[in-house]
């Protein structure tokens, strides 16, 4: 999906990122971590946390177009108007000087009521929004789900999109893997699993589906290692023991029996 908008690599930084520019198209991902890639250039770029945070927040909007008042106080809820306002003017001058240096040109136009991305952009959460609204296409949106929004950055605005993402993942993983059981591709449903316990660690749901594909694919070792890490660390963060159901599937792995998985 082409959208105005751009983006930048960091990795756990919150004092800059690495940026890959290069052609006409800049490609945006801001989940798992915040990156550009353009063609096979890479440029180094420094911004602070306060600049990717409006970064993300434009790009990550429909249209790639915010108001500008919006932008201000959702960002900075607790600043009054003139402080709020401020802190924008600094972060978008950040902004355009950073794309300055990167590619000579401008990211965004700022003005007195919106703030817009005007780089020619493909941005990873536009797409998935996209693909996750059409079942034969949930495939690919769950490919382009690499991990949270945005997750080295901290505010509520951010947590708020990082659990809808969440919520949409994870939804697409169950779909998916109910599709595949369905079908009689364990391999398949096994996947889909997989990832949503990466998602949701402490799904037991999807632990007891894991454990009894990994039974039926011949590998009782690693269902049953699994369940000990899992009940390991689930004593250690919560001392609570697993599910009574879970323990249930537990017990017939140990016993090498086969029970039904719903779908």
């Amino acid at each position: 999906m082409m959208n105005r908008c751009s983006c930048i690599s960091q990795e756990g930084r919150s004092d800059g990122a690495d940026v890959a520019t290069g052609s006409e198209v800049l490609r945006i991902e801001t989940l798992g971590r915040i990156r550009l890639w353009s063609g096979a250039k890479r440029l180094h770029v420094r911004l602070p946390a306060q600049a990717l945070l409006v970064l993300a927040r434009v790009v990550a909007s429909p249209d790639a177009s915010v108001d500008r008042e919006e932008l201000a106080f959702t960002l900075w809820p607790e600043d009054t108007e003139t402080e709020a306002r401020a802190k924008l003017r600094r972060q978008l001058y950040n902004i355009q000087r950073a794309a300055a240096d990167a590619s000579g040109s401008s990211w965004l136009s700022s003005e007195a009521q919106c703030v817009t991305w005007t780089a020619e952009s493909w941005v990873d959460v536009a797409e998935f929004d996209r693909l996750s609204a059409v079942p034969d296409s949930y495939e690919a949106a769950a490919e382009l789900y690499r991990g949270p929004f945005a997750p080295s950055l901290d505010h509520d605005w951010v947590r708020a999109e990082r659990a809808r993402f969440e919520r949409d993942a994870v939804r697409l993983h169950v779909d998916l893997a109910q599709r595949s059981l369905q079908c009689g591709d364990l391999p398949k449903a096994l996947h889909y699993v997989e990832q949503l316990l990466r998602i949701d660690p402490w799904r037991e749901d999807a632990l007891r589906h894991f454990m009894m594909l990994r039974l039926r694919l011949n590998d009782r070792a690693g269902a049953l290692c699994r369940y000990r890490e899992f009940r390991l660390r689930l004593w250690q963060e919560f001392e609570v023991e697993p599910m009574p159901e879970t323990i249930r599937y537990y017990d017939a792995v140990v016993a090498g029996s086969v029970l039904e998985l719903a779908v």
